[in-house]
């Protein structure tokens, strides 16, 4: 038995473990144990592997998929390899210590499971995400736009919306500027980049930002038809441009159209990669291109900025529905004041909207 699993064998004994107690008492059996990996540990060994593979002169079989490609399916099958089934089919593949994601089962090979993806879920490393990020007297837009480049996984785009704002963007092939001259307001923008973008999946960011590793292909992977899919949001050191500990998920709407956190720090229930939730925060969301444009895309008679959860969470209604990933999570930079006044809202058009969908 390998030394290393004995001793994890030993601790899990003496820590009471009745069933790795039964395991151990026969050894005949050979366990090869399934260790739980970080996902930037994950990615760092793909690229261990494709390293070795290039070093050993083996990059060009025709079975062999690209590094890239490699990477966000190692994100995608995260879900059923960090939990005790998979979320979307309930099958317990994941057993095995190497998943390939072709083997996630179909309903012709395993035709017992009542629940199955409703898509191919490798099939999402193909599709572009379209990042959009608005900024107004916003000095940590760079900083947001380096992360964003750095902890994507799949294939993205990135817009950046400078509402009468001059500011020198970090050059990337990936990132496109849209620079308009007056001031438009957030929605306005926000609705003029869609129209130019070419991904199939929609993500808005706020412009003072910290996405985690593989943010983009693990909200793809939940964004269904009909469905906005959010992380939770964590608080942002300002001087280090860390996220803290600090971890919020649920959340409402308030009497007044404001959203308002539902739970406390670090309560959120985590036994489930994706929770259904009644509100989201406007922070880091995404949304299928064909269902933001099939509700409307942003209503600008509501205001230039301002109450984005409440217009969605009005759209929604009895349309589509909203899920939380657990195992995701936003850096946020929360301020006391705006680096800008916040626009007037048509509160008497939020309320009609409210009592028609509402």
């Amino acid at each position: 038995m390998d030394e290393n699993f004995k001793k994890i064998l030993e601790k899990a004994v003496a820590e009471g473990n009745d069933k790795i107690k039964e395991i151990q008492h026969v050894p005949s059996l050979k366990i090869n144990p399934i260790i739980k990996l970080s996902l930037f540990d994950k990615i760092k060994g793909v690229k261990g592997a494709f390293a070795r593979l290039y070093e050993n002169g083996v990059f060009n079989k025709e079975s062999y998929c690209s590094e890239k490609e490699a990477i966000e399916r190692t994100v995608c099958c995260t879900t059923c390899t960090d939990s005790n089934g998979c979320p979307y089919c309930g099958c317990k593949i994941k057993l095995k210590r190497f998943l390939n994601t072709e083997n996630c089962p179909t309903p012709e090979t395993y035709s017992h499971l009542k629940k199955f993806p409703p898509r191919l879920y490798w099939d999402v490393t193909k599709d572009i995400t379209s990042v959009f990020i608005t900024a107004r007297n916003e000095k940590y837009v760079n900083k947001t736009i380096e992360k964003v480049l750095e902890n994507s996984t799949g294939n993205i785009e990135v817009w950046v919306g400078l509402d009468r704002f001059t500011c020198d963007i970090i050059e990337d092939p990936r990132v496109n500027v849209f620079k308009d001259e007056n001031i438009k307001g957030k929605r306005s923008i926000l609705n003029k980049m869609t129209e130019l973008s070419t991904g199939k999946y929609l993500l808005f960011l706020h412009s003072h930002c910290y996405p985690s590793m593989g943010f983009d292909t693990l909200l793809k992977c939940a964004c269904e038809d009909d469905t906005i899919a959010w992380s939770q949001v964590s608080e942002l050191d300002e001087e280090t441009w860390e996220p803290k500990e600090n971890k919020w998920g649920q959340c409402y709407l308030d009497d007044n159209f404001s959203w308002r956190w539902k739970n406390q720090p670090n309560l959120i229930e985590k036994t489930k990669k994706l929770l259904p939730t009644e509100c989201l925060t406007s922070i880091a969301w995404m949304i299928n291109k064909e269902t933001f444009i099939k509700l409307g895309k942003f209503d600008e008679k509501i205001g230039q900025h301002g109450f984005e959860e409440a217009e969605w969470v009005f759209k929604m209604k009895d349309k589509g529905r909203f899920v939380l990933r657990t195992d995701l999570c936003v850096g946020h930079l929360f301020r006391d004041n705006f680096p800008y006044e916040l626009d007037n809202v048509n509160t008497d058009y939020l309320k009609e909207l409210y009592k028609q969908n509402g």
